[in-house]
This record gives C-alpha cells, structure tokens and sequence, in this order.
C-alpha cells in the first residue's frame, strides 16, 4: 500500500510542476534593434559622403610651393611694397576660409560618429538582454528535465520493486 501511496505522490508532483510551469505567460524583451539599424544605416551613408567631401576639400587645401630668393634686407617693412599687400591677404583670407569649411566638415563627421555610437549602445544593451533572457529560460528548461527525468526514473523504479 506504501508503493502505491509513494507512486500516486510522485506523480502527482510531476503533473502540478508540468501543469505550473506550462501555463505561465512568457514575457519577452521588445525588440527595437530595427530602429536603431535603421539610424545607424542612415548615419553611415552621410558618413560616407561627410569623408568624400572632407578628402576633397583636403585634397584642394594642400599646395606645395618651392621658390629660391635672395635675401634682401629690410628695415621698416617686411612686406617689399605696397601693391603686394593684397595679394597676400587674400591668399592668407583664402587659406583660412577653407580651413574652416573644412573643420566644419570634420565636426559633422564627429556628430554623426558620436550618433553612431550611441545608436550601436542601444543595439548592444538591447542584445545582452536578450541574451540574459535567453539563459534565463534554457536553464529554467535544465531543471525542468532534471526534475522530470528523477521523477520518471523514481515512478520507473517504483514499479519496478512492484
């Protein structure tokens, strides 16, 4: 009467865990990756044509001059005469607009990196939470078949002894 008594308990307890533990609602992470790729995909192609247009504007920039002159010696003014003036000037005036533009070009390209980046933190969190999740359920499943494997085995043996 004990054996019996023994068997209907065990499998009673593997019927109410099955039971419990099937019909609980999974809850699982939103999934807003798609988003942020969206952005980060939008981000990399004005990235794309920021660097084109910054190595172009590099490429106008940069000039090499080679010329050999005498020295002459001035007291007064380092600039030899007047009419020459303006000529440099303008140069220095153009030398320094395109550098600007092409520092504004380089601040655009950090702003979109620094979207970039932020956009990929949000990717990353979003992943290792599911992942968390995921481990979560595979070892909720592991205990699951070590419970119902030693009550199958207990309900086995209990008939066996029978």
């Amino acid at each position: 009467m004990n054996k019996y008594i023994s068997i209907g308990i065990i499998t009673i307890l593997s019927i109410l865990l099955l039971i419990t533990h099937c019909n609980k609602p999974v809850i699982k992470p939103v999934d807003n990756t798609n988003i942020y790729k969206e952005a980060i995909k939008k981000y990399l192609s004005k990235k794309d044509s920021l660097d084109k247009l910054s190595k172009s504007q590099d490429s106008v920039r940069i000039e090499y001059i080679t010329k050999w002159r005498t020295k002459i010696k001035y007291i007064h003014d380092s600039i030899p005469c007047d009419s020459a003036l303006p000529i440099i000037v303008n140069h220095c005036d153009s030398i320094i607009y395109h550098d600007s533009v092409y520092i504004n070009t380089l601040k655009q390209i950090i702003k979109v990196d620094s979207s970039i980046i932020h956009n990929q933190k949000f990717i990353i969190f979003a992943d290792s939470v599911k992942i968390d999740s995921l481990n979560k359920d595979i070892k909720k499943h592991k205990r699951h078949k070590k419970l119902l494997t030693g009550s199958l085995i207990l309900t086995g043996a209990a008939t066996i002894i029978k």
